[in-house]
Parts: C-alpha cells; structure tokens; sequence
C-alpha cells in the first residue's frame, strides 16, 4: 500500500496500520505535547496517549463519516481533544498535581509546529520547538484553545464557534490575536 492519504477515510480491507501510525503520530504527538499540561505529562506520556487515540480510531473507523477533504484528519484531532479532555477531568478529580518531565524532541512532530504559523511548513529544530512550546504554554487558555482547533484540528470558524459558545466573527477576531500574540512572543524569545 502507497502512503496513506490521512485527509480521506481509509478503506478498512485495505488499511496499513503501520503506514497509517507513521504518517498520522508525529502531528498527535505534537498536539499532545502542547496540550497534555504538567498534569497529565508526568502519569501518561504523549506517545502513550497517541497510541490510545489510535487504538480507539481504528475500532470505531466504521463510525466514520467521510464529509470531504480533511474529514478524517478532523475526526482524528477531534477523538485526541476529548481524549484529553478526559485524561484531564481524570486526573483533576483524583487531584494528582505534579510537576512536568522533560521529554525528548522529535523532528517530525516538531515540523507539524511550523505549519501552526506558516503554511509553509518549514521544519523547525528542536531547540525552536521547545521554544513554541514555552511560549505557546504561556497564551492565555482562549488563545490556545482557538489556535489548536484552527490550527491542529482544523476546523472552519464556524464550527470552532460552536465548540466555544462564541459567535464566527469573534472567533476569528479571537483567532488573529492569538497568533499576533504567539508571533511576538517568539519574537522576544528569539
């Protein structure tokens, strides 16, 4: 099988998982590693919490409804914001609080950061990519929010609107303040 097009919905009889896991973890890994929080970090690596998603994706593929280009992309990230979700509501009930370990760089989810800024997507080095990650934790939490659907899970205005009870306009309002703010941000740290 040729390189899986994550954009469009696999056939299940004709599904590498392998090729599929390859192509797809580097941008789960990089999601969570934005969004996984000292919390969860130091109990659950991102590795095991992409394998997670992965898992659960592939037993419920027949759940999936393909509604165009990027459908399957979207229905992945989407399946990783409520995993974490929940992981998060997990831990926070168990008040477990911990600090956050320091986990190695991998240059293929670190290029996945570059596209969150540039449509280039130009790969960016580790000593970058833990620079986007400090600033990128330092936004306010609407701000990191608004660029991990935009930017990650790639959902139109509209529906990130939804997601948070916020009208289209604001939220593209919103949108462009929080990258002006992570810009700068990467600037001063530069």
């Amino acid at each position: 099988m040729t390189k899986t097009d994550s954009s469009a919905a696999p056939d299940p009889d004709d599904l590498d998982l392998t090729e599929l896991y390859e192509e797809l973890a580097p941008e789960l890994r990089a999601f969570f590693r934005l969004k996984i929080g000292p919390r969860i970090s130091v109990r659950e690596s991102a590795e095991d919490l992409v394998q997670t998603v992965f898992r659960e994706v592939i037993q419920d593929l027949d759940q999936f409804e393909d509604r165009g280009e990027g459908s399957f992309r979207k229905w992945l990230f989407m399946t990783a914001w409520r995993k974490l979700r929940d992981r998060q509501r997990f831990w926070a009930r168990e008040c477990r609080n911990a600090q956050a370990e320091v986990e190695g760089y991998d240059l293929q989810q670190a290029s996945f950061y570059g596209h969150i800024l540039s449509p280039s997507r130009i790969a960016i080095g580790r000593e970058e990519a833990q620079q986007f990650e400090l600033a990128f934790d330092s936004l306010p939490e609407d701000f990191k929010t608004v660029i991990t659907f935009s930017r990650m899970l790639g959902l139109s205005a509209s529906e990130i609107g939804i997601e948070m009870d916020r009208s289209e306009g604001s939220v593209r309002v919103l949108l462009h303040r929080a990258l002006a703010r992570l810009g700068r941000i990467l600037e001063e740290g530069a």
